[in-house]
């Protein structure tokens, strides 16, 4: 076993050593950094796979009849979500390229928000499910069930 699993459990002793101090001392600054960083990092592989999965040859075919497809659904990703409320969310590919991150109850929408390339304001859990949802291909499985609805829509 090399030095390098040690290393990285030292900085991750470290990082928490860190947090503790700063929420006893109630300055998160650092880590609200830290949690920054790791947003636009997560965001930033999202948009990675975005463009190349526009730049792919899936990508027109998907919106021959359509103008929009889900990537992922989950819980809200804007807030925590209300205890006893079916809480939804999906981030939408449109068309244009565009993705859309849409919330809402089973009575109806409660959230739209156009996500561009700045870092969105969503949680970091959300952003860590939908990125690890685009970056290990699940996201293909979602499209593919859409698209088999859609078949047997117009069957």
């Amino acid at each position: 076993m090399g030095l390098e699993p040690i290393r990285q459990l030292e900085r991750a002793i470290e990082k928490l050593k860190t947090a503790r101090q700063n929420r006893i001392s109630g300055r998160p600054e650092t880590a609200c950094a830290e949690v920054r960083s790791g947003k636009a990092d997560l965001w930033k592989r999202v948009l990675h796979w975005t463009a190349g999965f526009i730049q792919s040859d899936y990508f027109e075919p998907l919106f021959a009849d359509e103008t929009r497809i889900i990537l992922y659904q989950g819980v809200w990703g804007h807030t925590e979500p209300r205890k006893g409320i079916d809480c939804l969310s999906q981030v939408v590919l449109e068309d244009t390229g565009e993705l859309r991150y849409e919330a809402g109850t089973k009575w109806g929408q409660v959230k739209e928000l156009a996500l561009g390339r700045a870092t969105p304001k969503l949680e970091l859990d959300y952003l860590r499910a939908l990125e690890h949802h685009v970056t290990s291909g699940r996201v293909y499985t979602l499209i593919a069930r859409q698209l088999e609805d859609r078949a047997r829509i117009y069957a």
